[in-house]
């Protein structure tokens, strides 16, 4: 499986959802405001392949996109100071968590890319959903806790200058993305299970 295949898989079907029924449950509000998320997520899976380059920094155009989309949703969506601490608290842990386990787990036959690293992103993903206050801040809260995880162990264990790297390569592209979508499943599922759970204690009269 080549590198960014999965991202583009995940952001295809996400741009698609969003003009759906699910895309009002996601982002309720206008639909001009699910429109241009589909669209801003259309782009991202055109630029996913071009790498712009500037001297000695190299980056990833879509990749670069989708953190900007991710950024902005983390900073406009906080209505509220308890808004802002839940999500926040899900980045981080999401962050921790997948530094940890990257750092800890060494390459071995038995957990070589990318089944290993797709296995970690989906436990981060999974992370954020838990504790991320609504499901389209869990999948901006999943996308940036492993982004930050992996270069935090590329910079503290590895030494790595950020220059000599592609930032948001396709390879690691695919690891947030899916850690975003694990996010997303996440907490969708605990919302309609705790959404039943309410209906059946508390049924309307």
């Amino acid at each position: 499986m080549g590198g960014g295949i999965l991202a583009d898989l995940w952001v295809a079907v996400a741009a698609i959802l969003l003009t759906t029924g699910w895309g009002n449950r996601v982002i309720p509000g206008p639909s001009a405001i699910r429109l241009a998320a589909a669209a801003g997520l259309a782009a991202v899976w055109t630029a996913d392949r071009w790498v712009l380059e500037w001297g000695s920094w190299r980056v990833n155009a879509g990749g670069a996109l989708l953190a900007l989309m991710a950024l902005v949703l983390l900073v406009a969506a906080s209505t509220n100071f308890r808004t802002w601490l839940f999500q926040t608290n899900a980045m981080v842990l999401t962050t921790s968590v997948s530094a940890v386990c990257w750092a800890a787990l060494p390459y071995t036959p038995l957990a070589a890319w990318p089944q290993r690293d797709i296995l970690l992103a989906v436990f981060g993903g999974v992370v954020a959903g838990l504790f991320a206050p609504t499901p389209l801040l869990a999948a901006t809260a999943g996308f940036w806790g492993v982004v930050c995880g992996n270069y935090q162990v590329l910079f503290a264990q590895y030494r790595v200058d950020l220059s000599q790297m592609v930032w948001l390569d396709p390879d690691l592209l695919d690891f947030a993305t899916t850690a975003s979508a694990a996010a997303l499943i996440v907490k969708t599922v605990f919302g309609a299970l705790s959404e039943a759970g309410l209906r059946r204690l508390f049924p309307a009269s």
